[in-house]
């Protein structure tokens, strides 16, 4: 078994969404943003300032993905799903998914960075929305993979950093820390590898 892993990066930025729905009836909205691949129960967190119906961000982030995972059918997808932040209770405004190979797919026809307009689906499967993200994936390069005990000392030092830095700060930080050296690797240990 080797201890490398081909992988691609995956540079995205979560540019805005239009006529998303305002659920405030006294003020503007404040819509955030979490994006995930897979089924990674950690996401990102993107704040946006209030608006009534068009939240812009602007936010990059880049996550790694083996490439075996990209180039066929893995099940691996993007999930970006907007929320209205509320006194009462954060409140799903919709989501969008889309799998990781079509997104890959398209860049190859683009040739580069790749701008999309996707539809803003609601639980219940209509539209009220649409979400703007661009996005671009590096050249095929080997990756050390980390064992299962770093992945696992990472994972738990990440959360004793955020913890304490949001004690001490009152920040609430959802960006995973890194301890060692290596990338935590989206689809290593995914189902079909």
């Amino acid at each position: 078994m080797s201890d490398f892993i081909v992988c691609r990066k995956l540079k995205l930025t979560l540019l805005s969404a239009t006529d998303v729905e305002n659920v405030s009836k006294h003020s503007k909205s404040e819509v955030y943003a979490k994006v995930t691949i897979g089924d990674r129960k950690t996401g990102k967190k993107v704040q946006t300032t209030p608006t009534d119906t068009n939240p812009e961000w602007n936010h990059q982030m880049e996550f790694i993905i083996a490439a075996k995972q990209i180039h066929r059918n893995s099940g691996l997808h993007l999930l970006v799903e907007l929320y209205a932040d509320r006194a009462r209770g954060d409140r799903r405004l919709g989501h969008v998914y889309r799998p990781i190979n079509e997104l890959f797919e398209s860049a190859v026809e683009e040739a580069g960075n790749t701008r999309l307009a996707l539809p803003l689906k609601t639980d219940e499967g209509v539209t009220k929305g649409v979400v703007t993200l661009e996005y671009s994936f590096g050249e095929e390069t080997s990756v050390k993979k980390l064992s299962s005990i770093k992945k696992l000392v990472n994972t738990g030092a990440a959360m004793a950093v955020g913890v304490a830095i949001t004690c001490t700060t009152g920040l609430d930080l959802e960006t995973p820390y890194r301890v060692f050296d290596g990338p935590e690797i989206v689809g290593e240990g995914s189902r079909g590898s």
